[in-house]
């Protein structure tokens, strides 16, 4: 189950990132606040689907475009035979354990069945 945040989370999130960037960049699209926020400080966990075989593979990493860049280099040894890949499904978090513990439940039966229940896969 993905938890729901409140409106208080959403104030302090928002708090945070006004702490986080310059000044100068309070007056940026907010949109991109966001994304230079979540740049600094974020873990993935994430789900790639294979364009050549269907399959998929879970995995967390700090820099989804980069690690998805090795998939298809054929530099991990588990998704080097199935190239090339695509990111199906993404989930932004603070830190990195929390992103582990996501991939995790992924992969546990609780985890399918939730992306089942969703259509995500």
């Amino acid at each position: 189950m993905v938890p729901k945040v409140s409106l208080r989370e959403k104030r302090v999130y928002a708090k945070s990132v006004a702490r986080v960037l310059p000044k100068a960049s309070l007056r940026e699209n907010p949109d991109v606040r966001i994304k230079k926020f979540f740049e600094k400080m974020s873990y993935y966990a994430y789900i790639l689907k294979s364009k050549s075989h269907g399959t998929f593979y879970y995995g967390h990493c700090e820099d989804l475009e980069k690690r998805l860049n090795q998939h298809n280099k054929g530099r991990v040894k588990y998704t080097k035979g199935r190239m090339p890949w695509k990111v199906h499904y993404f989930e932004i978090f603070k830190t990195r354990s929390e992103a582990m513990k996501r991939e995790k439940y992924f992969k546990s039966i609780d985890g399918y069945k939730y992306l089942k229940s969703e259509g995500i896969t």
